[in-house]
């Protein structure tokens, strides 16, 4: 009915500025954004249509034959929800922002639904858990003369070395004060604004607290008799403990062994000093999934009890990258193949094949063209486009479709069957159908979304032409290309061009979505404060621009803070640690790690960042064709180069020489690591590095034997130092200090 409604419009329209509409026209592209087939429609049609910018760089399909154009035109409006305005003699595609307002209220409501739902079976679980545990109680057999309950029995004791008797009584509480918490858990939970949840992006972290600051919202009325229940369900456990002997830990590092017996500690001690509780949600980078983490302080500002809950879910069912695999699809006996360009099957084989497993992607030179400009050859434009024109071809009927960039891009890593595409379709996996009789329609399951996160296809392009050109992308170019395109996650489009095509990004940090923010902070640096940086100065938080404190705010409150000692933060000893050991502060055993406690009042103005950089040398590996190896293994550092070495050592990997990158033919470069240091409290930091990379224009080739004795040396250094660094750390995580901060 919308399509006949938007056709009526237009036609009439058309006739006002006397212009055919009714013309047939017969047009198949491959994904490619809306300006370019408007622009194609029209020279076919010999009618003036154009888009805005808030409909341009939607990636459409069309495939249709002896259509109209009014009605090619009603369901391309249809699926990219805007609507046609004739302008003189051009008719444009603008938003229709009454459709994408109403859009955006559709999607907080399904997130709203799909949380409720996600809440009562998470409720639904802990009540059959403990359903369970109440029979197995009253299926016990009576009690001979003599017996002692739980509570009446004398606490036993172990001898250093002998595994602690397993009490089924005592085995029973544990399991029954557990479920009390998680049931309290759950209450805490559901005191959290539902609105705030669903509209949290995975980039986000909340935090609410019995006693708030400026940086957290209220835990609500019922927090602090749910936390006491907690507690009381901690304590009673802890009374019936039987008391253990010291676990050995020798094996592990004076710091780790350190933070086990905090842990220890915490967990069997009574809690009687409680001040403060805070609960933290965090979305999960990977899937559908929040973590929900209470901490409980004691005046002191330490941790005194910990407790978590994981909620699937979460009101992202069915929403590009944080949708989960959606209901399980059917196997059937038929499979139908796709019919992929040669193009596409070249990707695949490229990308998904042998020899991308051994570190190779080699392309043909006119697919590789194609690649390295996705201004105008679109990533969707090729193994997707086929699936899509497969599935349109099934069905018999002219296409119109507005992919997502959450549908796949660089080809779909696996060949897909008709069978299998059919189904995504119809399970609402990132595109769904639109009912109509006449055409196969499809538009983004989620377009506020598919909007919010569409790449920026000429920022992409402006740095895949520096790859060409420089084989290395400067810091500058990787920077620019962040500051004008969203958050892309880690993974998708975006990470498949990186892993395959663009050398330099991986070796920049571990964490994407903090890299992200360190990226823009970079790119809105002006000369004058770059150059402030570089001869020691300090950048006094006062003085940055909006941009630069907004990706501040986001690396210091979103969802993957990282706050050290400023003593304890080192570039290599970071490295070793984010290689091996996790996190700089993983202690969680006291308030320092969380942001809104130690900087309760926003970025504090009178903070200040620093720099201080590092040049050392990397190898730029080729295959034995001189073909660039893949993307995310061709800067290779000391430490890079020194991990392959101990790699390769049968006691460490014995599959090592099967997957070990070639490394006799490689270029060399410089690597600049400019580690940042923002100071946000006493003694508090955020610490990150970016690396700015350059290869050299001449100089040969180097196998790994033969490099420059001075880069030889410092691989010998640095596989020493990661050797040393396992040995001192083997068993357990790097951890900080052990120092606490007092409120």
């Amino acid at each position: 009915m919308r399509a006949l409604v938007l056709t009526a419009i237009t036609v009439s329209s058309a006739i006002a500025c006397g212009q055919d509409l009714g013309t047939k026209v017969t047009y198949s592209t491959r994904a490619a954004r809306a300006s370019v087939v408007v622009k194609e429609l029209g020279e076919l049609a010999k009618v003036k249509l154009a888009t805005s910018p808030q409909t341009e760089g939607e990636i459409l399909i069309v495939s249709v034959r002896d259509q109209s154009l009014s009605d090619i035109m009603s369901r391309i409006a249809s699926v990219t929800s805007g609507e046609w305005k004739p302008e003189g003699g051009t008719y444009r595609l603008v938003a229709d922002n009454k459709r994408r307002n109403l859009e955006a209220k559709e999607r907080h409501a399904k997130r709203l639904s799909s949380l409720q739902a996600d809440l009562k079976k998470f409720e639904d679980n802990a009540n059959k858990q403990l359903e369970k545990l109440n029979k197995l109680a009253t299926a016990k057999p009576a009690k001979k003369p003599g017996d002692k309950s739980v509570a009446d029995k004398p606490i036993a004791t172990t001898t250093p070395g002998t595994p602690a008797p397993v009490d089924p009584a005592l085995a029973a509480l544990r399991q029954k004060l557990s479920l009390s918490t998680q049931f309290n858990m759950l209450s805490l939970i559901k005191g959290v604004d539902p609105n705030l949840l669903c509209e949290m992006t995975r980039r986000e972290r909340l935090v609410f607290s019995t006693s708030p600051n400026r940086m957290q919202r209220s835990l609500g009325g019922d927090a602090p008799a749910l936390v006491d229940s907690i507690i009381q369900a901690h304590n009673e456990l802890v009374s019936r403990i039987p008391p253990a002997p010291a676990p050995d830990l020798s094996d592990l590092g004076t710091e780790a062994a350190s933070y086990v017996l905090k842990m220890r500690r915490m967990r069997t001690s009574i809690v009687a000093d409680a001040a403060k509780a805070v609960l933290t949600v965090k979305p999960l980078e990977f899937d559908s999934e929040a973590t929900f983490n209470l901490r409980i302080y004691n005046r002191e500002g330490v941790v005194v009890l910990t407790a978590r809950a994981n909620l699937s879910g979460f009101g992202r069912n069915k929403y590009g990258d944080d949708a989960d695999d959606g209901p399980e699809r059917p196997t059937t006996e038929k499979e139908t193949p796709i019919q992929y360009a040669e193009d596409s099957k070249a990707l695949i084989a490229a990308t998904s094949g042998k020899e991308a497993s051994l570190g190779t992607v080699r392309l043909d030179p006119a697919v590789r063209i194609k690649i390295f400009a996705p201004d105008r050859f679109d990533p969707l434009a090729f193994a997707d486009t086929d699936e899509i024109l497969a599935y349109a071809k099934s069905l018999g009927k002219p296409l119109i479709a507005d992919l997502p960039d959450s549908y796949g891009g660089l080809g779909s890593q696996s060949i897909e069957t008709l069978e299998s595409v059919s189904s995504r379709i119809k399970a609402g996996d990132s595109i769904e159908r639109v009912p109509d009789r006449d055409f196969t329609v499809l538009r983004p399951a989620d377009p506020c979304s598919a909007r919010e996160e569409r790449l920026n296809r000429q920022a992409l392009a402006e740095l895949m032409h520096v790859v060409l050109q420089k084989g290395v992308p400067s810091l500058d170019a990787i920077a620019n290309f962040a500051a004008r395109t969203p958050y892309p996650g880690i993974e998708g489009m975006v990470s498949n061009y990186f892993n395959f095509f663009i050398p330099g990004f991986g070796m920049t940090g571990p964490d994407f979505s903090y890299l992200w923010d360190m990226l823009r902070f970079y790119a809105d640096l002006s000369p004058q404060s770059r150059e402030l940086l570089r001869n020691g100065g300090r950048l006094a938080f006062s003085s940055l621009t909006a941009d630069q404190h907004e990706a501040l705010n986001s690396m210091l409150f979103g969802s993957s803070p990282d706050l050290a000692w400023e003593s304890k933060v080192n570039v290599e000893d970071k490295l070793m640690q984010e290689l091996y050991g996790g996190s700089l502060n993983e202690m969680g055993m006291d308030y320092h790690d969380d942001p809104t406690e130690v900087a309760p009042n926003g970025v504090p103005a009178d903070g200040f960042v620093d720099m201080k950089a590092q040049v050392e040398s990397f190898a730029f590996p080729l295959d034995i064709e001189g073909a660039p190896c893949l993307a995310s293994l061709e800067v290779l550092g000391p430490t890079e180069l020194a991990i392959i070495k101990m790699s390769r050592d049968p006691e460490v990997n014995s599959d090592a020489q099967q997957i070990a990158p070639h490394l006799n033919h490689m270029k060399l470069g410089t690597k600049a690591t400019l580690s940042f240091t923002f100071h946000v409290a006493p003694q508090i930091v955020l610490a990150h590095s970016l690396s700015d990379c350059r290869l050299l224009e001449s100089g040969g080739l180097f196998a790994e034997e033969n490099l420059p004795d001075a880069f030889m040396k410092q691989i010998a250094e640095r596989l020493a130092k990661i050797k040393a660094y396992q040995a001192s750390n083997e068993g357990g995580n790097i951890v900080g200090s052990g120092q606490t901060i007092h409120p």
